[in-house]
């Protein structure tokens, strides 16, 4: 007040004091993240009876958390800075690639209920195909997509417990003329399987009671083509 009335002056430099919430920094960080991230697509196989199809895989991007937040942090406190901040940004490239897909799925077994036909693939590529039978109405071969779970060689019948099986419901039958389980079982889902059979006349229908049926030459040839794994899709 006294040098308002007295026209006195004072002259000084005053240093500004800066404050910010690194909280703030690092929740305007992540939203920029969020919005800009885009994470990689895995290459994969779209399956299908009569053919397999390549998924491509596609690379993602994102933001280097760390140094974004840095330059942040530097823009804030810096005595002069730019208002544009590049945000940088990693490529990130997916575990499965387009290349590798045929090593990935070296066997696959496809079977077309309709078609009574079964597939076998080998680096995706087609390798052989067979006439099979499958399960008649009402007992339908399930579709869906497995996996080999179980092989045999002259595998004994484990006679489900249900109404069609009979007196021989929950019994085991040896190999042998009784068992009609012939040469070869490749098991895949719910008691499921594919078989050899001596009833050919039957290949190219829908006859069985759930399993596919193979001529006894074809199923023994299948075998030791396809290893414990393999996919094995069903439409």
């Amino acid at each position: 007040m006294w040098r308002n009335l007295t026209g006195g002056e004072v002259a000084a430099a005053m240093q500004p004091e800066l404050s910010y919430s690194q909280a703030a920094v690092r929740r305007f960080v992540a939203a920029i993240a969020r919005k800009v991230d885009r994470p990689p697509r895995e290459a994969s196989v779209s399956f299908s009876t009569t053919s397999l199809g390549e998924v491509p895989g596609r690379t993602g991007t994102s933001v280097v958390v760390p140094k974004l937040r840095a330059s942040v942090t530097r823009a804030i406190t810096a005595e002069r800075s730019t208002a544009t901040i590049a945000a940088p940004l990693r490529r990130v490239t997916p575990k499965v690639t387009t290349a590798s897909l045929a090593g990935r799925y070296p066997t696959v077994v496809t079977i077309s209920r309709s078609g009574f036909r079964l597939y076998l693939w080998k680096g995706l590529k087609l390798a052989k195909t067979y006439p099979i039978a499958v399960g008649r109405q009402g007992l339908e071969t399930p579709a869906g997509l497995y996996s080999v779970e179980d092989k045999q060689v002259n595998p004994s019948w484990h006679v489900p417990n249900s109404a069609w099986a009979g007196s021989l419901a929950g019994q085991v039958i040896p190999p042998g003329p009784s068992d009609p389980i012939k040469a070869r079982w490749i098991g895949i889902a719910g008691g499921a399987g594919i078989h050899g059979t001596e009833e050919v006349g039957s290949l190219g229908s829908a006859a069985s009671h759930g399993c596919v049926r193979m001529a006894i030459p074809d199923v023994i040839d299948l075998y030791d083509r396809v290893p414990m794994g393999t996919p094995l899709y069903i439409a």
